[in-house]
């Protein structure tokens, strides 16, 4: 009697194989994406951390500059609608006769980047249109005068104002820039914006603002 024997089919056919390939291609493809993008957000993550500690660490040094100022040596005078992105103060330097004698002139001032004039054409060529700077002037207008950076990439306008005579971002003052003074009654409230880009040309703004009480 003939006995037959079954066998199972041994191997892929062609077109198996072809479909297998395209399924581990795409799940690789998938991986692979997903890694990018994990790996974009980690960076932009990295990129924003470093923004937001530039704005407070530079908002701080300001804050640390008023410390003992005197509302009465304001100049401009910073009220809304326009408030100022230029303060000149003076603070304390004792007392004679019962009368405080003031101290030299300090100046905060937003000043634009000397690299990239004042319009509206990114001429340093860095990504940025028309970023600023602040500096520090101290004894102002004596022989000792000294001036120094001490926050970079700052924004020509703050965060979501536009140079159009509207109040753009709703906190009561038009045109303000990316350092903004405004004193209401003794307190004196501080607005900055910086911005950069991150390695993949994000554009990357962070804002921050404090308040500091002054002296009479």
């Amino acid at each position: 009697m003939r006995r037959t024997k079954n066998r199972g089919r041994a191997g892929l056919t062609l077109i198996e194989l072809l479909i297998a390939m395209m399924i581990l291609a795409m799940l690789l493809a998938t991986i692979g994406m997903t890694v990018m993008r994990g790996g974009g957000a980690f960076k932009q993550g990295v990129a924003t951390s470093v923004v937001e500690a530039q704005a407070r660490r530079g908002l701080d040094r300001i804050t640390d500059l008023f410390s003992g100022g005197r509302a009465g040596s304001l100049a401009p005078n910073p009220v809304a609608p326009f408030g100022s992105s230029t303060l000149d103060f003076d603070k304390s330097a004792g007392f004679a006769g019962g009368v405080v004698v003031p101290g030299p002139t300090t100046r905060i001032a937003f000043q634009n980047d000397p690299t990239d004039l004042d319009d509206g054409v990114d001429n340093n060529g860095n990504g940025l249109v028309d970023e600023g700077r602040i500096v520090l002037v101290q004894n102002v207008g004596l022989a000792n005068q000294t001036t120094a950076v001490i926050v970079p990439w700052v924004r020509e306008f703050l965060q979501g104002e536009l140079e159009n005579g509207v109040d753009d971002n709703g906190n009561g003052l038009i045109d303000e820039r990316g350092l903004s003074f405004e004193v209401v009654g003794q307190m004196l409230n501080i607005r900055l914006s910086l911005e950069r880009l991150d390695e993949d040309g994000r554009r990357i703004v962070r804002t921050v603002e404090t308040s500091v009480r002054l002296r009479n």
